[in-house]
């Protein structure tokens, strides 16, 4: 991994054993001067919009190691550019009204913060002024939630515990950790499941240009191979998945429960699941991962996420 040295303003590659670092979160601005590794290397960043929001982080580097970068930072700062408190702590809004704002960013709605969120054992939330809003994962499992971190949850949908302690984290399932992404969006279809390989433990490499549905395909066959979902799991959602995208199913609901059902009106061919050429859903914008993926766990995983609340 490199690491950007405070002291030398150089970046040094770590092999192994790396030396304690901070890592950073933030909401990429499309649109805006985002500082690159090319930037910082040739001097040529400090004009630019994200030259205050340097991480410690190559963006290059292989996707299978980043969560293993997070869970191991000695805190994760992440900053968010759109929650504003003002210049002044002094000055600063009741803390109701702070975790409102916080609540309303965009950062809890992106696909990568995710692990962001979730891998480090600490994670301090930083305003647009750079303010310090307050941390997730002070008491480590130790010490009543905080309201910040009870927000968190509420927010994310994500249990307290994890919030608290992020080793907690290896507690919950496969598919719980796939409800975890519900609400959020990426830019890239594919990164709707690959920013889901470190939390799965399923290092099993991008390649992008494969398409929404291979991305999606290979992870689930490789939650099989390694026991995350049981035999058959992987085929019967991806089924399920594929019936919700065509339009050929819709949810159903009574005496408490939520199912997929087919249509009857069933009038679209849908290509198969390997990522084969299919139709495009009706009323689905096929590169609006964000949105399709809420449709689908709505209606796929809905009886997966009782079931867990269940076991709480």
């Amino acid at each position: 991994m490199r690491l950007y040295n405070v002291d030398s303003l150089a970046f040094e590659i770590f092999y192994s054993d790396p030396p304690r670092y901070i890592i950073a979160s933030h909401r990429w601005d499309q649109g805006t001067d985002e500082v690159t590794y090319q930037d910082i290397t040739t001097g040529h960043f400090t004009h630019k919009h994200g030259y205050r929001k340097l991480a410690g982080v190559e963006l290059s580097e292989a996707i299978n190691l980043m969560f293993k970068w997070y869970k191991n930072a000695a805190v994760c700062l992440a900053y968010l550019a759109d929650v504003n408190l003002g210049s002044h702590i002094d000055s600063h809004p009741p803390l109701e009204t702070v975790m409102r704002r916080m609540r309303q960013s965009e950062w809890f709605e992106r696909g990568w913060t995710l692990q962001e969120l979730v891998a480090p054992w600490k994670v301090v939330f930083i305003s647009k002024q750079w303010t310090r809003i307050g941390d997730r994962g002070n008491g480590v499992g130790l010490q009543p939630p905080t309201l910040l971190e009870e927000t968190l949850s509420q927010r994310t949908g994500i249990p307290i515990a994890v919030m608290c302690d992020s080793r907690c984290v290896t507690t919950a399932s496969a598919e719980e950790k796939i409800l975890w992404l519900r609400g959020r969006r990426t830019t890239r279809q594919e990164d709707m499941w690959y920013c889901l390989f470190g939390i799965l433990d399923t290092p099993i490499g991008a390649n992008y240009g494969e398409g929404y549905r291979r991305a999606r395909k290979r992870l689930f066959v490789e939650l099989e191979d390694i026991g995350s979902f049981e035999k058959g799991r992987g085929a019967y959602l991806l089924q399920k998945l594929a019936m919700v995208e065509a339009g050929r199913a819709t949810l159903t609901t009574g005496t408490g429960a939520t199912d997929v059902e087919p249509k009857m009106d069933d009038r679209i061919h849908q290509g198969g699941t390997d990522g084969s050429a299919a139709q495009k859903p009706r009323g689905t914008n096929k590169d609006d991962a964000g949105r399709t993926a809420r449709q689908m766990f709505e209606a796929v995983f809905a009886n997966a996420e009782r079931s867990e609340k269940g076991k709480r």
